[in-house]
């Protein structure tokens, strides 16, 4: 509603004001991730309207996947001399993983892993597999990326040869088809987003949409991953605003109280009027 509200009451700021209606939120934040990589329509600012409560966003960890696929040569479990056992680089495998060096977050702390799931070429217990898949939940911080944790499994398994047993991992990516029918892959996670709660711009907003709003708000982390870190990647300096609640959104109850909606529209309009009126350095 904000560009519509802004120009018919004759109240259009200085800067340009783009509202982004990005599709495949939920698979990879594809739309999102697309716009920021090949730069359409980027502005100064962002600011992302994932569930705040009408609060003010300054941060979400980010996640991707590892897929680390173990092959070797399968053979009869009661000839084991025969085969070149995957689980056997598996087992020097798993303790080095904690040599990858997390990050930290001012907001988050330390960025994590999780081995969460792990597959067999063979289904029976009796066969030494040619093939096992392990996957890893990374859930990133600061200035981590899908390339940052790539790169840093590489290295870890260029340093852990084995006889007999090649090594791949990589990042999963999922296949995405939007509604107009473009096609391409996006990661399966997001980028971190981290911002100081006493950055100007922040500090800005906040006293721009209290003053609007008549109370005061807070500064907060998400929970959950969210399609700002695509942006502040490409340089956008964001936050998040929101009448929705998350403990309603993915729910049977997901809806929007309208007094949240009123207040959130008029915090919508003190945050964009004092973001697009910034000058530029």
């Amino acid at each position: 509603y904000i560009p519509h509200i802004l120009k018919k009451e004759g109240l259009l700021p200085k800067g340009d004001v783009v509202t982004a209606g990005v599709v495949a939120e939920e698979a990879a934040g594809f739309g999102a991730m697309m716009q920021a990589r090949e730069k359409r329509m980027l502005t100064d600012y962002a600011i992302v309207g994932e569930a705040t409560e009408n609060d003010i966003a300054i941060g979400s960890r980010g996640r991707c996947a590892v897929k680390v696929t173990i092959t070797g040569r399968s053979c009869h479990a009661s000839r084991p001399g025969d085969g070149k056992n995957p689980f056997d680089y598996l087992a020097k495998f798993l303790p080095r993983l904690r040599e990858i060096k997390m990050a930290h977050d001012d907001i988050f702390g330390d960025s994590t892993m999780s081995c969460t799931r792990i597959e067999s070429s063979e289904k029976g217990t009796n066969i030494i597999p040619e093939k096992i898949i392990l996957y890893v939940d990374y859930r990133m911080v600061g200035e981590e990326s899908e390339h940052t944790v790539q790169a840093a499994f590489d290295k870890l398994v260029e340093s852990l040869p084995m006889d007999g047993i090649t090594v791949q991992a990589e990042i999963v990516y999922i296949p995405v088809k939007t509604y107009t029918g473009r096609e391409g892959r996006g990661y399966q996670g997001e980028n971190p987003f981290s911002v100081s709660p006493d950055a100007d711009y922040i500090v800005r907003v906040k006293k721009a949409v209290e003053e609007a709003v008549g109370h005061k708000l807070e500064t907060k982390a998400w929970a959950f991953a969210t399609d700002t870190g695509h942006f502040t990647a490409q340089g956008v300096k964001c936050l998040g605003y929101s009448p929705a609640e998350i403990r309603l959104c993915h729910t049977k109850e997901d809806s929007i109280d309208i007094a949240m909606m009123e207040e959130g529209i008029a915090g919508y309009l003190a945050a964009v009027t004092e973001l697009a009126d910034t000058p530029k350095p």
